[in-house]
């Protein structure tokens, strides 16, 4: 990027530090001393610049100044890590996001999660599962608007206690049915 001029105020080419004081579509101007410059990011810089932020500036022989690196962030501003097509990572008060139109996640042997919460939001869910276990320490609930179970084999439930409960009908359709 070109800066006419700049080379006589500025040391020299080389690495230099200052301050973003503004952002302009993909430029931030950046204070160095005594000197404003309209810099862009390096590809290498990761985290995206924000105002204030000190900053580890490239300036090159053809008076060309890459931002390389945010080195401090006074702010309590969330750091954006910004990849092509619109994906971002997010951190900000030790809470990570992930902004993306599809996101894979893929392990060779097992993936785990552990929280306290999990939330899922979704107009639809698809698993495809082999076998699933789940091990339900105290109460699972359920408000489903209809409900389909398919059941290749044999379908088996087994309480302590069972209620059935029906406000219109209840069908039972078999070739024997045995009760008691």
């Amino acid at each position: 990027m070109n800066n006419p001029g700049l080379m006589q105020e500025l040391f020299s080419s080389g690495l230099h530090t200052g301050y973003v004081r503004m952002i302009e579509n993909n430029f931030f101007w950046v204070k160095t001393g005594s000197s404003l410059m309209k810099t862009s990011k390096a590809a290498a810089c990761l985290v995206e610049p924000e105002i204030n932020d000190e900053v580890l500036l490239f300036l090159n022989t053809k008076n060309d100044s890459f931002i390389i690196s945010v080195l401090k962030r006074n702010s309590q501003q969330e750091m954006i890590i910004p990849f092509e097509n619109g994906v971002k990572l997010k951190v900000q008060k030790g809470t990570l996001g992930i902004e993306s139109e599809n996101v894979n996640i893929s392990a060779e042997r097992n993936l785990n999660f552990t929280a306290r919460n999990i939330n899922t939001f979704a107009d639809r869910m698809l698993h495809k599962i082999n076998r699933l276990y789940r091990d339900i320490k105290e109460f699972e609930e359920s408000n489903i608007g209809r409900l389909r179970c398919l059941v290749k084999g044999m379908f088996h439930l087994k309480a302590k206690d069972t209620i059935l409960t029906a406000e219109e009908r209840l069908k039972m359709d078999s070739e024997r049915i045995q009760i008691g």
